[in-house]
């Protein structure tokens, strides 16, 4: 409501972050994350009524898990969503020491022109 009152624009809404499939400890099955976001849907357009300034409706922004993402499309319905999101970490977690190196060597002008 804060950022309706005040006209702040949003560009789109999720419900929640890494809750699908595996990767940290709190999860959603797809089925009641396909409800949940229908609900966010439902409260999206009754709030923004403007289909200019009306936020899109993203999910589920988590990893990847073919048998989860398909559940949970099958279970969302159509038009409830305006795009699906994932993470990918290539690098993995950035626990590993080696990781900044890796990372800065990627980028190094001196290691892209040497290869």
């Amino acid at each position: 409501m804060f950022s309706l009152i005040h006209s702040l624009y949003h560009g789109a809404y999720y419900s929640g972050n890494e809750l699908c499939s595996g990767g940290v400890a709190a999860k959603i099955n797809s089925v009641q994350y396909a409800k949940d976001i229908t609900q966010l849907r439902s409260l999206v357009n009754l709030l923004y009524r403007n289909a200019n300034t009306k936020p899109k409706v993203l999910g589920p922004a988590g990893f990847y898990d073919k048998e989860w993402f398909d559940s949970f499309l099958d279970n969302v319905g159509h038009g409830v969503v305006d795009g699906v999101t994932h993470h990918i970490y290539n690098l993995g977690p950035g626990i590993y020491i080696y990781t900044f190196s890796y990372i800065h060597a990627c980028l190094s002008h001196c290691f892209l022109t040497s290869h």
